[in-house]
């Protein structure tokens, strides 16, 4: 399944506000559903205790998402990313955990194969820690800058090891405003 673009950034990067905008020219939206984790408010109180399962959900709970989404031969926009999981999981688990981590990934990518696209959301540490602040989510109110700063770097990494060859389109949304995108845009985003 290729017919895909996948929308990868660091948390509160615009991802979710991005797809609402896509709505105007797709039906086919893939949305994440972070309640299906149930391991993510552990995760926030002891990533290094919770990590590993956390990760394995989220990267199992979109392969599934995407793979019911691929019925149909339609365009399929996702507001998360399978390279945005494996950067996640390259930033918060063990050396010994990551190798687990990455023959499960791998065998996920050999079933679903890669975007058509990947559309790139970067925000400054600081933006993002505001916007995490405004959005009000409990679990998330403690993330320190350095955090995510580091899912930036480790982001970048994935894209270049994981999806060399796929289009990146990079989106600087300190400076962005998504209310703003228009249908023409978001035609020349596909």
């Amino acid at each position: 399944m290729n017919n895909r673009i996948e929308i990868c950034g660091a948390i509160a990067s615009g991802k979710t506000t991005l797809m609402k905008a896509f709505s105007s020219i797709t039906n086919n939206l893939v949305f994440e559903d972070f309640s299906k984790v149930s391991f993510l408010d552990m995760f926030y109180k002891n990533p290094s205790q919770y990590a590993f399962e956390t990760e394995i959900a989220f990267t199992l709970q979109h392969y599934f998402q995407l793979k019911q989404a691929s019925f149909n031969n339609e365009l399929c926009v996702a507001d998360f990313s399978l390279v945005g999981d494996y950067a996640f999981a390259h930033a918060n688990l063990s050396e010994h955990e990551f190798v687990i981590y990455k023959q499960i990934f791998n065998l996920i990518i050999d079933k679903i194969g890669k975007p058509q696209k990947l559309l790139f959301l970067k925000s400054s540490p600081q933006i993002l820690s505001r916007r995490i602040l405004e959005r009000g989510r409990e679990n998330e109110q403690n993330i320190p800058e350095d955090y995510l700063n580091k899912i930036e770097v480790s982001l970048i990494q994935a894209v270049q090891a994981v999806y060399p060859n796929v289009p990146v389109v990079f989106i600087n949304t300190n400076e962005i405003s998504f209310t703003n995108y228009s249908k023409e845009f978001l035609l020349k985003l596909i």
